[in-house]
């Protein structure tokens, strides 16, 4: 019987479920990887990481390790506007009433209150913070090593530079094989951790070829500015948490080395053209 499972992307999500089905005890496991395992990675912009009970656990466990970096800093969401109150008011509920969560989430509206725990902020116009405190900044590239050595020790057999190139569909609309640089192997089940480029692996047999799978995922272009630390944060013992602010799609990341800051545009645009007066700024 064929339970050979078939992963496209080597990414954090490809090798984690690689991980967990190893763990469960999946044998014919393969993972295929276009570039080289977290090529697409960098431990520069690992701002926050918006972790579920059974990830924490699991990047706990392999942090004790020492491999990569795994701080547990926080995240404050910072709303300035009616609409991204409420945004952050749905987000405080969904955290309070998670059975799985064992931590204090804080929503503070007193601008006074804010500036007082974080002075580095501008609190005038701010009408409410959430403070998430099991929010971490993670080395994504570490992480990914580890998962991919860990998945390797137990049997994965992971492909670095070699693409999917067609997904196989029979007639019961059931993936039966998939075409690699490799060559073809029959599977059970195919997994597209492709991330943004997911909607390009082609998925040949659908009953209507005219409308192809459509998978939930947004390409998001962000740009990081990476500059020297806040006065604050080179003289404290504590370290700082990420700041969102919802309003601007913004973040600040203070650390003591150094401030990471960036952000993206709801509005897309032409990457390789400079905008207009770029020289002014």
């Amino acid at each position: 019987m064929n339970n050979r499972i078939v992963i496209c992307g080597g990414g954090l999500m490809g090798l984690s479920v690689a991980y967990n089905l190893a763990k469960r005890g999946v044998k014919e496991l393969f993972l295929f990887e276009r570039n080289c395992i977290g090529a697409h990675n960098s431990s520069r912009v690992n701002t926050g990481l918006f972790v579920a009970r059974k990830s924490l656990n699991i990047y706990n466990e392999l942090a004790a390790t020492g491999a990569f970096e795994f701080n547990k800093c926080g995240r404050v969401y910072l709303s300035s506007s009616d609409e991204s109150e409420t945004q952050a008011r749905r987000l405080l509920t969904r955290l309070v009433t998670d059975p799985s969560s064992s931590f204090q989430v804080e929503a503070i509206d007193c601008p006074s209150e804010m500036l007082a725990r974080w002075p580095m902020l501008a609190t005038e116009d701010v009408k409410l913070a959430v403070f998430s405190p099991l929010d971490a900044t993670i080395d994504v590239s570490g992480l990914s090593r580890i998962l991919a050595d860990n998945c390797r020790e137990m049997g994965v057999q992971i492909f670095e530079n070699c693409s999917i190139k067609k997904v196989l569909i029979n007639e019961e609309s059931r993936v039966y094989a998939v075409d690699t640089d490799e060559g073809f192997i029959d599977v059970m089940a195919f997994v597209d951790a492709a991330g943004i480029d997911s909607s390009l692996v082609d998925v040949l047999g659908l009953p209507d070829a005219d409308h192809p799978v459509r998978i939930a995922a947004h390409p998001c272009s962000f740009t990081f500015l990476s500059t020297d630390p806040l006065p604050h944060c080179q003289s404290s013992s504590q370290s700082q948490p990420v700041f969102v602010c919802m309003d601007e799609n913004t973040f600040i990341c203070p650390l003591k080395t150094k401030t990471i800051c960036g952000g993206f545009t709801m509005e897309g645009g032409d990457l390789q053209a400079l905008p207009p007066a770029f020289t002014n700024f």
